[in-house]
C-alpha cells in the first residue's frame, strides 16, 4: 500500500501479466498482480499511470474511488493500448452500474478518455491468449468544469435482489432497495451475504439511512447485522432477527456494512430494506395540519429522529415563542411517514402548538424547529384566516366492483394521491382515478367546496384488494386516510359437482369436496359432528389439491409464494374477481380431501367441511352412512367378534365366505334374523383373519342379490405364533432357527438354555430378522411377512446342550417354545477307553479304564468267546469292577461324564492263558467291546527305539520320538508336566508318520515298520520350556518316555 499517493490494491502473483505503477512523486513501482483480481484504488488530483503487459489470457478489474472534496468530485481515466482485448468502463463501483464505454477489437496506439458522473468508476480488461497485449491506464480526479461521459441523471437505480456475496453499492438522495435472496420466497440455508453501502458525495454532512420495510427471519438463528462504517469490524448499529415492524437506522457517517447470515435449518421469507443518503438532523414531514375553529388555532407537524431529539422550538418573525396562557405546546408519539418513501410508517412524534383566544394578529407564518445531536431541521407553517388543510368527511367502499370513494372538503388548490403497498397509483389500464366537485359551500370570505375522490380497479383480481391510502394536500396542509377494501362476499368458496363424495375401502374412507375460489390460499377445516378433526395423525389426513396437485408441490407449478405481494410469481394467473366460475378457469378450482383410517363404527355419520378464503366461509355436509357390511374389523386374541350383514330385502338367505388372498378357506352359514345375518367367531386366532364376504340370495328364486359393500377385512391381533423350528447339530456348532409371526409387531425375543438366560456373544450369536413364514390357516398355508430368530453356538461344550427355551412377546402377550438339543456323544455307550497289562510273578492284571455318560451299566469279561467266571474251580480269575450306579442322571439332556475301571486278574499263568480277552460293556446307549491282548511278559508293548530329539529354532520348539509296536499302536498322548496337550493348530501341532526302522531281535538286525511322532510348539515363550512326556498305547500295554526342553544360553 502506497499511503502517500492513496493507492490501495489487492496483489495476486501471476506469471502472465506484469503491471508497472508510475507514481509522479515516488517513481516507478513494479509488481506482478491482477489476473482475475479486483484492485481498489483511490484517485488524486494528479494522474497515476498503470502499465500492464499480458502474454496470455488474463483479466483485470480496477475500482477507482474519489475522496477529495477540493479538486473535483468525479473520476477521469485515459487508456491507450496495443493488442487484442476487451475493455468495459462502468459508471460506478461494480459491473451492475451503467456502461460508459465498451471496446472489443484490435486497436494500435488508440486512446480512450472517459469521466464518471459520480465518485466511482470501474474499468475491466480481458486479454486474448493468442497475442501480445499492452495497455496504459491513467486515472485522476476530474477537474471542475469537465462534463461526465454519461449524460442525464447522475443517480443510478442500483437496487439488488437474488444476490449474495460481497457487493459495493452507492447511496444517492433517492432510495434504492436490498432484499434477501429469493424474496418474497424463502431464502436459502447457510448464507453469508455482505453489502457495503457508500455515499455518492463525501463532501457534506449527510449520512446513510437504512429503512427496514419487512423482516421475517428464523428467530435467534438467522440475523441481519448493520455496522456503522465500511467494514464488519466497526460498531454494530443493530442486530435483527425474527419478525419486526418498519424502522429506521441512521449511520453516523457515509458508509455502512449490511451482513445477512443464516444457519442450515428453517428459513424464513427474508427482509426488504432501502438505503439513502440523507441529513442526520431530524426529518420533518412536508405535510402540516392547521385547524381554526371557534377562536382556537391548532398547528401540527410530524417528525422523526434517528437519535433522541433534544428540543422542539416554535418561533414567529424570528422571535421565540414561550409557553403561556394562550400558547400550549406538546410532543406526542405517533406513527409517521418517511418523506423519501411514501406509504412507509415508523415510530416518530407529532409536534403541536395550540393558540387560544385567537386574534387577527395571530394569522401569518410560523416556524417550528426540531433539534438532535446532529443539528436542527425547520418547517414553515402558514396560519391563514378562514382556510385550513383538507378535511376528510367520510368514505365508501364497493367491494363488488373494487371501487373506493372519499368525500373531503378543501379550497380549490389541492392534490390527491392514492397508494397501495407503498406504491403510488396512477390512472392506467388496470386502475381508474378521478376527482369531481360534489357541492360548493360559502364560509366567510373563503370558498370551501366538497369533493369526491374515486379509485376503481378494472377487472380486479385478489391482489387489488387490501389496504389503500388516500392523501389529500393543499397549501395549508394535508390529510390522509387508510381504507381497507375487503373482498366481496360473493367471492366465498363455491361448491362444484363432486362425482364420488364418499369412497370406502377395506382400510379407510375418503371424503372429497370440489370447489372453486377466485381468491388464492383457501383453507378447508373438517368436523365430525361438532368436533374439529386434527390433521397429520394416524387417524385423519387432510389434504388440498389445486389443479390436481398436492399443496406441498404448488409452488413448483407456479402458485404464488405469498398472498398480496406486488412482486409475486406472475406465472400464476389470478382469476378476475366476479368472473364466471367454470372448469375453464383452472386456477380457481380446488379439491378438499379427508382420509379416515382405522375405521370403527364411530366413524360413520355426518361430516362438515368449512371452506374459507379472505371473503368468508362456506359450509358443506357429507353424510357417511353405515354400509351393509362393515369394511374393517379387528379382534384381539381370545375375544369374540360378530360380523353383521344387513341387506334390506324381503325373503332372503345369507351366508359368508372366508377367503385369504383370494383363496376360499371355508363357507359359514351365520345366524339369520330377518334381514340381518350375524357371523360369530367365539375366539379369534390368526387362522380366522382374512376377508369375509356376505352372499345374499332370494329365498324363492335363488338369484343373487347385489350387495354394494359386501366384504369386511378381519384383522386378528394375537400373541406371536411360533412355527416349526430347525435344529442343526455338528461337532463344531449348534444352529437353531425359529420362525414366527406376530401382529402387532413383536417387542422382545428372549433365549434361555437350561433355565439360564442367554445373551448374544462371540460364542452365542443371537439374531432376529425379517423372514417370510408359512402361516397355517385351516389346513392351508399362506406366505406372510414374519421373522426368524436364531442362535448359533460355535465350538459347543457339554454345557451348551440341553433344553433351549424361547420367549417371544408383543403387546397382546407372549409365547414360549422348547427345543431339546442332545449331545451327539450321548449316542455312544463309552466316550473313551484305555487298556493295560501288568504282571506280578505268575499272574497278569488286565486293566480296562473307560468313560461313559451312563452311570448305570453292566460289564462282563470274555476269553475266546466264553464268559470268564469268577467262581473258577481253582480260583483262576478275579474281577474287580466299580459298582454300577443305581439311578440315571435326572436331566437326560445334560449328562455327567463318569470314569469307570475294571481289572481282570489271571493267576497261575500258562501258555493256554495267552490270547485276546474282551471286556463287554452294556448300558442305555448300547453295547461296547474293549479288547485286551495278553501275551508273554515282556513281549508286545510299544518300544521306543531311539533317544528323543529336541530342537528350538526361530521361536518354534520340536520334539521327536521313534517307536514300533508288534500289534500296532492304539493311542499316542503328549503331556507337558502332568497336563495333556491337545492338537491345537494355533499353538501345538502333533503329527504321526509311519517309517521303516531297523531294530535288533534275538541278536539279529531286521527291518520293521515303525512310527515317528512329532510335537511342534509355535510362538515359543519362556513358559514353554520344561519336561515333556509321550505315552504310546497298544492292545498289550503302554510305554512312556520323557525329555526336558532346556533354554539355550
Amino acid at each position: 500500500m502506497c499511503r502517500n499517493n492513496k493507492l490501495i490494491s489487492r496483489i495476486d502473483n501471476s506469471p502472465l501479466t506484469r503491471i508497472v505503477l508510475v507514481l509522479p512523486l515516488l517513481g516507478i513501482v513494479s509488481s506482478e498482480i491482477c489476473s482475475g483480481q479486483t484492485n481498489h484504488v483511490i484517485s488524486s488530483p494528479h494522474y497515476t499511470t498503470v502499465n500492464i503487459v499480458s502474454l496470455g489470457r488474463s483479466s483485470c478489474t480496477w475500482v477507482i474511488e474519489q475522496v477529495d472534496c477540493d479538486n473535483g468530485g468525479t473520476v477521469g481515466v485515459q487508456v491507450s493500448f496495443f493488442g487484442e482485448f476487451s475493455i468495459t468502463i462502468y459508471d460506478g463501483p461494480s459491473s451492475q452500474y451503467p456502461v460508459i464505454g465498451k471496446y472489443n477489437h484490435f486497436i494500435l496506439g488508440s486512446g480512450i478518455d472517459k469521466r464518471s458522473s459520480g465518485r466511482f468508476m470501474t474499468v475491466h480488461f480481458t486479454f486474448s491468449p493468442h497475442s501480445y497485449n499492452r495497455f496504459h491506464l491513467r486515472y485522476r480526479n476530474t477537474p471542475k468544469g469537465l462534463l461526465p461521459s454519461r449524460s442525464g441523471s447522475t443517480e443510478t437505480e442500483n437496487s439488488v435482489s437474488d444476490t449474495c456475496g460481497e457487493i459495493l453499492l452507492v447511496a444517492y438522495q433517492k432510495p434504492n432497495f436490498i432484499t434477501s435472496p429469493g424474496y418474497p420466497r424463502e431464502y436459502g440455508n447457510s448464507l453469508d451475504c455482505k453489502w457495503t453501502v457508500k455515499s455518492d458525495d463525501v463532501c457534506n454532512d449527510d449520512v446513510i439511512q437504512i429503512t427496514i420495510h419487512t423482516l421475517a427471519l428464523e428467530v435467534n438463528y438467522d440475523h441481519l447485522v448493520i455496522y456503522d462504517g465500511d467494514s464488519d469490524l466497526e460498531r454494530v448499529l443493530t442486530k435483527l432477527s425474527g419478525h419486526g415492524e418498519s424502522q429506521v437506522i441512521m449511520a453516523s457517517g457515509k458508509s455502512v456494512v449490511i451482513q445477512f447470515k443464516t444457519d442450515d435449518t428453517a428459513p424464513g421469507r427474508g427482509f426488504h430494506l432501502s438505503y439513502i443518503r440523507t441529513k442526520a438532523s431530524p426529518s420533518i414531514s412536508p405535510t402540516v395540519v392547521t385547524k381554526v375553529s371557534k377562536g382556537v388555532a391548532e398547528m401540527s407537524v410530524d417528525f422523526m429522529s434517528s437519535t433522541p431529539h433534544t428540543a422542539v422550538d416554535w418561533s414567529r418573525l424570528g422571535r421565540h415563542i414561550q409557553q403561556e396562557d394562550r400558547y400550549t405546546f406538546r410532543v406526542t408519539s405517533a406513527k409517521v411517514g418517511i418523506a423519501s418513501e411514501p406509504g412507509v410508517v415508523v415510530d416518530g412524534f407529532t409536534a403541536t402548538m395550540v393558540i387560544t383566544d385567537l386574534q387577527s394578529s395571530d394569522f401569518g407564518n410560523y416556524n417550528v424547529g426540531v433539534r438532535n445531536k446532529f443539528g436542527v431541521s425547520e418547517r414553515l407553517i402558514s396560519l391563514r384566516r378562514g382556510s385550513s388543510a383538507p378535511d376528510i368527511r367520510n368514505y365508501t367502499v364497493f367491494s363488488e366492483n373494487a371501487t373506493i370513494m372519499v368525500m373531503f372538503s378543501s379550497h380549490t388548490n389541492f392534490e390527491v394521491e392514492w397508494y397501495k403497498s407503498q406504491h403510488i397509483l396512477n390512472t392506467g389500464s388496470d386502475v381508474a382515478i378521478a376527482t369531481k366537485l360534489v357541492q360548493s359551500d360559502e364560509n366567510g370570505n373563503e370558498n370551501e367546496d366538497i369533493y369526491m375522490a374515486m379509485l376503481s380497479r378494472v377487472e380486479p383480481t385478489e391482489l387489488d384488494y387490501g389496504e389503500y391510502m388516500c392523501i389529500i394536500r393543499n397549501d395549508i396542509g394535508s390529510s390522509e386516510i387508510s381504507v381497507n377494501m375487503d373482498l366481496p362476499r360473493t367471492e366465498l368458496p363455491r361448491l362444484l359437482t363432486t362425482p364420488l363424495a364418499v369412497q370406502m375401502s377395506d382400510k379407510d374412507i375418503i371424503l372429497t369436496v370440489n370447489f372453486d375460489s377466485n381468491i388464492a390460499y383457501p383453507t378447508a377445516t373438517w368436523y365430525h359432528g361438532n368436533v374439529q378433526l386434527e390433521n397429520a395423525t394416524d387417524k385423519y389426513r387432510q389434504e388440498m389439491t389445486w389443479k390436481g396437485i398436492l399443496s406441498s408441490n404448488w409452488f413448483t407449478y407456479g402458485y404464488p409464494t405469498h398472498q398480496n405481494q406486488s412482486d409475486v410469481d406472475r406465472s400464476y394467473d389470478y382469476p378476475s374477481i366476479g368472473s364466471t366460475r367454470t372448469s375453464t378457469v383452472p386456477n380457481a378450482n380446488y379439491t378438499a380431501l379427508l382420509t379416515i383410517s382405522m375405521i370403527t363404527s364411530d366413524d360413520f355419520g355426518p361430516y362438515r367441511v368449512v371452506l374459507r378464503n379472505d371473503a368468508g366461509i362456506t359450509h358443506h355436509v357429507i353424510d357417511v352412512t353405515i354400509p351393509e357390511v362393515f369394511p374393517y374389523a379387528t379382534c384381539d386374541q381370545s375375544n369374540a367378534i360378530q360380523l353383521v350383514c344387513n341387506v334390506t330385502s324381503c325373503s332372503i338367505t345369507q351366508s359368508w365366505i372366508h377367503s385369504v388372498d383370494g383363496d376360499v378357506i371355508r363357507k359359514l352359514p351365520g345366524d339369520q334374523d330377518g334381514t340381518i345375518n350375524t357371523l360369530s367367531i367365539p375366539t379369534c386366532m390368526y387362522s380366522d383373519a382374512g376377508t369375509y364376504t356376505c352372499v345374499a340370495k332370494e329365498e324363492e328364486t335363488g338369484n343373487d342379490i347385489i350387495v354394494h359393500h359386501n366384504r369386511t377385512k378381519l384383522t386378528v391381533r394375537a400373541v406371536p405364533q411360533i412355527l416349526e423350528s430347525t435344529v442343526d447339530v455338528t461337532s463344531t456348532r449348534i444352529l437353531i432357527a425359529v420362525p414366527f409371526y406376530s401382529l402387532p409387531p413383536y417387542r422382545r425375543v428372549t433365549w434361555y438354555r437350561n433355565e439360564k438366560r442367554i445373551s448374544s456373544s462371540d460364542s452365542n450369536v443371537i439374531e432376529t430378522e425379517p423372514h417370510d413364514v408359512n402361516l397355517p390357516v385351516h389346513f392351508k398355508t399362506f406366505s406372510r411377512p414374519g421373522h426368524k430368530t436364531s442362535i448359533n453356538v460355535s465350538s459347543p461344550s457339554a454345557e451348551d446342550y440341553g433344553v433351549y427355551h424361547i420367549t417371544i412377546s408383543n403387546e397382546i402377550g407372549s409365547s414360549e417354545y422348547f427345543i431339546n438339543v442332545q449331545n451327539p456323544e450321548y449316542a455312544n455307550p463309552i466316550t473313551s477307553s484305555d487298556v493295560g497289562v501288568t504282571y506280578d510273578r505268575d499272574s497278569a492284571l488286565l486293566n480296562v479304564n473307560f468313560t461313559s455318560h451312563y452311570p448305570n451299566f453292566s460289564l462282563k469279561w470274555y476269553f475266546r468267546g466264553v464268559e470268564v467266571q469268577i467262581n473258577h474251580p481253582i480260583n483262576k480269575y478275579q474281577i474287580q469292577t466299580e459298582p454300577s450306579g443305581d439311578h440315571d442322571d435326572p436331566n437326560s439332556l445334560v449328562r455327567t461324564k463318569h470314569s469307570i475301571s475294571s481289572i481282570l486278574t489271571v493267576t497261575c499263568l500258562t501258555a493256554e492263558d495267552y490270547g485276546m480277552y474282551d471286556a463287554i460293556l452294556s448300558n442305555e446307549a448300547g453295547q461296547a467291546v474293549i479288547p485286551v491282548k495278553l501275551i508273554e511278559n515282556g513281549q508286545g508293548i510299544p518300544e521306543i527305539v531311539q533317544d528323543m530329539t529336541t530342537d528350538v529354532t526361530n521361536s518354534t520348539g520340536q520334539i521327536w520320538a521313534t517307536f514300533h509296536s508288534l500289534t500296532g499302536y492304539r493311542r499316542i498322548r503328549w503331556l507337558k508336566g502332568n497336563e495333556e496337550i491337545t492338537n491345537d493348530s494355533l499353538k501345538y501341532h502333533i503329527v504321526n508318520n509311519d517309517i521303516d526302522i531297523v531294530v535288533s531281535s534275538n541278536g539279529e538286525t531286521v527291518e520293521k515298520t515303525g512310527t515317528i511322532t512329532r510335537l511342534r510348539v509355535t510362538s515359543f515363550e519362556d513358559k514353554d520350556y520344561g519336561r515333556y512326556t509321550v505315552q504310546i498305547y497298544n492292545d498289550v500295554g503302554m510305554t512312556d518316555r520323557s525329555v526336558t526342553l532346556h533354554e539355550e544360553c
